[in-house]
């Protein structure tokens, strides 16, 4: 059986797990999957923009991305045992591009809080929801995940979550005949062609829309 590589942040190399490690403090090593892993994590945790949650509300960071997904060493040991064995398939042994996205290096290495609020609507909506105890009971209970969209599908579940969570019309008769129907699409998974260029501008659009309609209230 294939084993999991770490690659190790100081060293910058690959090496082999390290089943003690659970503090990443002292020992940085991130461990990085393919994407479509995504699909696995689903069916153990929750994900919310930037962690994953179990049914008991105990969470661990992860760094989703365009491409591919990234965890701490140490998250990998705390999860599932399950899970790490489906998991080994996915993991990428060469290093990627970005070893970690701006946010997460911010977050997590240069504790800047005042990145939930800097980074964009997307991680802003993720932070209101872990920060609010009704709304995490919600997604548990109802299996919902927020996952940064890279396709329609996931751009439509995003925006079935997102009404879920905050029940959110998006249907506006003001708007163009042609951005209700794109709405109504999204909220009922029609099948719509889109290019990686138009989900990310329409995650952000309609990020921007929740957002604006959830500021000042008691989500």
């Amino acid at each position: 059986m294939d084993s999991i590589l770490v690659f190790d942040d100081f060293k910058h190399c690959f090496r082999e797990l390290d089943t003690s490690n659970y503090n990443d403090d002292l020992v940085v090593g991130s461990v990085f999957f393919t994407r479509d892993a995504i699909n696995v994590i689903e069916k153990y945790y929750r994900i919310i923009g930037y962690i994953i949650c179990d049914d008991k509300g105990v969470y661990y960071p992860i760094d989703v991305r365009k491409n591919d997904i990234a965890i701490l060493e140490g998250t990998y040991n705390c999860i599932e045992d399950e899970l790490k064995k489906e998991l080994v398939p996915y993991n990428i042994k060469i290093e990627p591009a970005e070893v970690w996205s701006p946010f997460f290096f911010r977050w997590q290495f240069m504790c800047d809080w005042n990145v939930f609020e800097t980074c964009g609507d997307f991680i802003n909506i993720a932070s209101k929801i872990i920060g609010n105890e009704r709304l995490m009971k919600k997604i548990i209970d109802d299996k919902i995940d927020y996952v940064l969209p890279v396709n329609y599908k996931e751009l439509s579940q995003m925006v079935r979550g997102l009404n879920k969570l905050f029940g959110v019309e998006f249907y506006n008769k003001a708007y163009y005949e042609e951005i209700n129907y794109l709405f109504d699409s999204l909220v009922n998974g029609y099948h719509i062609n889109m290019s990686t260029e138009e989900v990310e501008t329409y995650c952000y659009q309609l990020c921007n829309y929740v957002l604006k309609r959830i500021e000042g209230e008691h989500v």
